[in-house]
């Protein structure tokens, strides 16, 4: 077995590996107070706090709770393009805050997704354009609704 030194203390340990395993646990600790004072660094200049500070808001937790709740818990995205039960854990807003801050709270304007989904989404806005996917989500929310009758 090939043996090499710890990149941090020095003591042998296999080859493949980067730190001892005390090593390794320090070097965590640190990449995640790092990581912790860069975001907190990254909110506290971001030029949006209004949209930030609603996304922290009681009115948006309870409604995210509820959307995901009535849908339970399905990914619509996923449901209807992949014809597959996924697990949504996000509400994405399809017309976004930005863009039209009276939908912040639009029931109509929420669709629940998983995370791998909200990426593709926003990757398919790129290179589809953003309007053609706002159709595309709005109807996949309507048929949900009306095949599970959700109302609002």
């Amino acid at each position: 077995m090939l043996m090499k030194l710890c990149s941090k203390c020095g003591d042998v340990i296999e080859y493949g590996n980067r730190y001892c395993d005390t090593c390794t646990n320090l070097v965590e600790q640190q990449r995640k107070k790092d990581n912790k004072k860069r975001y907190k660094k990254y909110s506290n200049n971001r030029l949006d706090k209004e949209e930030q500070s609603f996304y922290q808001s009681k009115a948006w937790k309870n409604m995210r709770s509820k959307v995901l709740a009535d849908y339970v818990f399905i990914d619509v995205y996923y449901y209807y393009k992949y014809n597959k039960i996924v697990q949504a854990n996000t509400v994405h807003h399809i017309t976004e805050v930005k863009e039209n801050w009276d939908k912040r709270l639009d029931y109509y304007n929420l669709i629940c997704i998983s995370k791998e989904s909200h990426k593709e989404i926003h990757d398919l806005m790129l290179s589809k354009g953003k309007e053609k996917v706002k159709q595309m989500l709005l109807e996949f929310n309507k048929r949900f609704r009306e095949e599970f009758n959700i109302k609002s």
